[in-house]
């Protein structure tokens, strides 16, 4: 019979096809509600009806292919129907198609072959309905659908080429798990069923946790409480890509992908967030160095790249970022580059920030579409970038950077009208053009005067010397911050001046200001010298007459210091500050200024010094005051950087 229908001429097939398209447009579409607008395409049971007709043979199957006018290569016209949900958060095309592709397989045709992407929502396995008792109470009943949970199983069965395995995140999902004692954990029990059939299917690579309803849930409620039980589940999986959509996982969970040593990349779509208060850990009061919970500041500032183990971090190597091109102006890109150069490993090889429409974003998560575009060069000292680029070293390969404000690439029109004075638009000498520069004549006549000078003149260096680079973040010569210093219930007015930074001595000096502390000295002007914690200066004091245990607890007294409080006095450790986004220091005030005789001041004492924190993404100081024979420790330093529109340093040429 099937010989029969083969040898049918491809004219009669088409026609019957066209009857079938018709007949479905003339009846009710069984998916669509009444109240939806209909037009030709808006039914889609006839692509269903065309595939079941097209099971008599391959040749029947490309006039189907055809027939539907799917202009996309290499991807079949029904598979979008596969993850196709309704309104009701359920798949109404799987049975069918379970049945169709069951029929693929067993005729050895090449159907079920095609699917590479499952998703699987356990809103469609188990609902919460609700019913009225004879009492006329309204009661909550878990209903379980074992007819949806069956088609996953059988699809996981059919399609061995599934690559994409997509987990629908809601925070309704706490519903679904046990309430008392006797209640089921549906959500347990139907990824345990799953996990059997995802055991045998070593294909899936990757796995997308997208986030439900995005508009009126936030991503890090979408997971709350209820995905630590996909930690099993994911321990069955061998993945080497994570895509997050609207969605941030719990700690446990991160925990279970930290331990997928062949998970390498990992793509952010509108996950990067930062993290409300209330979601962030508090710190423990008990731990010996008495850290404090009155920094509510940096526990605001918690955010999406934090929450990811560092252990996960020293295995990534490639990390893109896609965002919303309305949220380009708003994004904090300073400060959420900051903590990813300071959380990533210095492994990572490529780079993404996009900034695009929905439609450009989800065709970028597409399976063959994760490849970054063209890379770009990252010339400024004095970026975030720069630094990750000094981070990872000849690592990093590629940094793609798509509608990102800061960095957009100059014209030919802003770089002639570019201002008069050296910016980074200006080059100096083109020596990547392998150009010979011209020897100069010294028979020449000297040109007194700087009007009769030639565009064309060469270029003259007086010296080959440079000035060394002398800026950490807001930290340079001429630097200004201004602040307050808490001692007990007083405030007094804060001023520094920063005169000099050496980072090749790790060195700072400046003048510190204070108002009102002393009535007999209004203001207290002294000169102060800095250490930059680094290789040259350790955390250990070793003099001013601060021992080991003081240090831990000064510098304890800074959450960013939290991860070093175990391993800061280990051999071997050495801190970086030109790849982290704190900078330690120590101040020590050396004499008062203008009259430097002056060594003592009743109601003041500058004989301590400050344990100092500057954190370059928010430009912030914050420090505590030691001196042992202050009766009241931890008298506490809070700075701002004062914007300055002036120049660090300069030099002629």
């Amino acid at each position: 019979m099937s010989h029969i229908l083969t040898s049918i001429p491809v004219e009669i097939v088409r026609e019957i096809f066209s009857y079938l398209r018709i007949h479905n447009n003339k009846s009710p579409c069984k998916i669509n509600t009444p109240g939806q607008q209909r037009n030709k395409d808006s039914c889609m049971c006839w692509q269903l009806d065309l595939l079941s007709v097209s099971m008599v043979s391959k040749s029947w199957y490309s006039i189907a292919v055809e027939f539907m006018n799917y202009s996309q290569k290499n991807v079949m016209p029904w598979l979008p129907l596969l993850n196709y949900a309704s309104h009701q958060r359920t798949f109404p095309f799987r049975s069918r198609l379970v049945k169709l592709l069951d029929e693929s397989r067993l005729l050895n045709l090449v159907f079920h072959h095609t699917v590479s992407h499952l998703i699987i929502d356990l809103a469609s396995f188990d609902t919460i309905r609700r019913e009225r008792t004879k009492n006329n109470m309204v009661i909550k009943r878990k209903v379980h659908h074992g007819n949806s949970l069956a088609d996953v199983i059988q699809l996981l069965k059919l399609c061995t080429n599934t690559e994409i395995l997509e987990i629908t995140c809601d925070a309704g999902f706490v519903s679904l798990l046990p309430q008392h004692g006797n209640d089921n954990n549906c959500v347990v029990s139907s990824l345990s069923a799953i996990e059997k059939q995802v055991v045998s299917n070593s294909k899936i690579k990757r796995l997308d946790l997208t986030g439900f309803n995005p508009v009126q849930r936030c991503p890090c409620c979408a997971g709350k409480n209820w995905d630590k039980y996909l930690s099993s589940f994911i321990g069955c999986l061998k993945l080497d890509t994570l895509v997050l959509q609207h969605v941030l996982p719990s700690k446990e969970l991160f925990e279970a992908l930290s331990e997928q040593k062949e998970l390498k990349r990992i793509v952010l779509y509108r996950s990067l967030i930062t993290i409300p208060e209330s979601q962030t850990r508090i710190m423990n009061d008990s731990i010996q160095y008495n850290k404090r919970r009155n920094d509510e500041e940096q526990k605001q500032r918690k955010n999406s790249i934090s929450r990811i183990p560092l252990k996960l971090w020293k295995q990534i190597t490639s990390l893109s970022i896609y965002e919303d091109i309305e949220d380009a102006s708003t994004w904090p890109s300073t400060r959420y580059l900051y903590d990813l150069v300071q959380h990533v490993g210095s492994q990572l090889q490529e780079f993404t920030l996009q900034f695009g429409t929905k439609e450009e974003n989800e065709s970028s998560l597409q399976l063959n579409n994760l490849n970054l575009p063209n890379t770009i060069l990252i010339s400024d000292p004095t970026s975030v970038l720069h630094e990750l680029k000094i981070k990872c070293k000849e690592s990093l390969q590629r940094v793609s950077l798509i509608n990102v404000p800061e960095y957009q690439p100059i014209t030919e029109l802003e770089k002639n009208n570019c201002c008069s004075t050296p910016c980074k638009h200006v080059k100096t000498l083109k020596q990547e053009d392998n150009q010979i520069p011209t020897p100069i004549n010294l028979n020449k006549p000297k040109k007194t005067s700087l009007a009769s000078r030639n565009e064309d003149d060469n270029w003259v260096d007086i010296s080959d010397k440079r000035l060394r680079n002398s800026r950490l973040g807001a930290l340079y010569d001429g630097s200004r911050f201004k602040g307050v210093q808490k001692c007990g219930t007083s405030k007094y007015n804060v001023l520094v001046d920063i005169k000099h930074v050496d980072l090749k001595e790790s060195k700072i000096s400046g003048y510190l200001n204070i108002e009102g502390l002393t009535n007999e000295c209004p203001q207290l002007t002294t000169f102060f010298e800095g250490e930059i914690i680094g290789p040259q200066y350790s955390f250990l004091t070793r003099k001013w007459q601060a021992q080991q245990y003081i240090d831990a607890c000064h510098w304890g007294k800074f959450p960013s210091f939290e991860k070093y409080v175990h391993n800061f006095n280990d051999d071997g450790f050495t801190y970086d500050p030109l790849v982290n986004d704190f900078i330690y220091m120590r101040w020590k005030e050396q004499f008062l200024v203008p009259d430097h005789r002056v060594s003592n001041i009743d109601g003041a004492s500058f004989a301590g010094f400050y344990y100092i924190c500057y954190q370059r993404s928010t430009n912030q100081i914050k420090g505590f005051y030691f001196y042992h024979n202050n009766q009241e420790w931890y008298q506490q330093l809070i700075l701002e950087h004062v914007q300055e529109r002036s120049f660090s340093n300069f030099e002629f040429r």
